[in-house]
């Protein structure tokens, strides 16, 4: 249970990460070319960092998923 309110949490801490770094991207006074660029790029950092965290996610989970059964198997 306690893990779960920590999950929670952490999600929200860095989804008001990134809201305010987006915030604070748009309201910069920088060309709108370079700042749109600039998110461009980000946006993609942060695909790669999604898609190796899931992958993670994925992989423990199947672990956790199939100890379970081998061990009630045996």
């Amino acid at each position: 249970m306690a893990d779960n309110k920590a999950g929670k949490f952490a999600l929200g801490a860095v989804l008001a990460g990134v809201a305010g770094y987006v915030a604070g991207i748009l309201t910069a006074p920088k060309e709108g070319a370079k700042t749109r660029e600039e998110l461009k790029d980000k946006a993609a950092v942060w695909q790669k960092d999604v898609e190796k965290e899931l992958g993670d996610l994925r992989s423990n989970w199947r672990m956790s998923w199939t100890k379970p059964r081998e061990t009630a198997i045996l």
